[in-house]
């Protein structure tokens, strides 16, 4: 069978099983690198591929200065390339090159983490009450408080949070996850919640009325324990307070 063709099958399947597009660009480049190496040695039938060809070019890409880790993956990429197609019958599990090759040793690195002392000093470090010190500081509380990659933060939608935990619906892979959340978080979450709302609202020339509006915003919500934050209570407070607020600031009643 042509290597090309059993390439753009498997490829294909990937695309239909929805794989994450870092995962299908991963799966590309990795097969791409070893179907050129074969061609060069002048290899294009299934047949004809041995396990000294994973390593030879495993070998080639050590030379050039790939690490270890980036190698691996690649053998992990033709690993499950190849175990598709013996999986389809187009090639017997005992003659799977990849089975037969083992990935290289790999130093282990110990990950340096922050110190308590460091999370306190950079949730500290925006206590602020304009806008983006509020906004600045929920990010890194919900980072740290949550594990959440940056990228399912950016995804969340007002809908995910939850009074006990945040859905997570764009995870690794597409998949959805519930990671729970803090009172000291929650408390967070609303008060940032409640500013970013009325930033929409807020006409442009009226924004020194709205930093007092913001200061009388973050007084209520800092002074509400945090056990309290998601009651409906406080936020009829908020709502009624603020309004009484704008409207003895000159605000229109409509906007109010």
């Amino acid at each position: 069978m042509c290597l090309k063709e059993l390439r753009d099958e498997f490829l294909y399947d990937c695309e239909c099983r929805h794989l994450a597009k870092g995962s299908l660009r991963n799966y590309r480049a990795s097969t791409r690198f070893l179907l050129e190496f074969l061609e060069r040695k002048q290899i294009t039938e299934l047949e004809d591929v041995r396990p000294r060809h994973l390593r030879d070019l495993m070998k080639e890409k050590q030379d050039a200065g790939n690490t270890p880790r980036y190698i691996n993956d690649l053998l992990k990429v033709w690993r499950t390339w190849f175990n598709y197609l013996v999986e389809e019958d187009y090639l017997e599990d005992r003659d799977n090159p990849a089975k037969k090759v083992k990935p290289l040793r790999q130093p282990r690195t110990i990950i340096d983490t922050f110190t308590a002392a460091e999370m306190k000093r950079m949730i500290q470090f925006y206590d602020g009450k304009d806008f983006l010190e509020v906004r600045n500081k929920t990010i890194i509380m919900l980072l740290f408080d949550t594990g959440m990659r940056c990228n399912e933060m950016i995804l969340m939608e007002p809908e995910d949070i939850k009074p006990d935990y945040i859905l997570v619906k764009h995870g690794k892979g597409g998949k959805e996850r519930v990671v729970p959340k803090s009172p000291a978080l929650s408390k967070q979450l609303i008060k940032y919640c409640a500013l970013r709302d009325f930033c929409r609202e807020r006409p442009d020339r009226a924004a020194p009325k709205y930093a007092g509006v913001q200061s009388r915003i973050l007084a209520m919500l800092n002074a509400a324990p945090d056990k309290c934050m998601v009651s409906k209570e406080l936020q009829r407070l908020v709502q009624e307070e603020t309004g009484c607020f704008l409207r003895r600031s000159g605000w229109p009643f409509p906007t109010a």
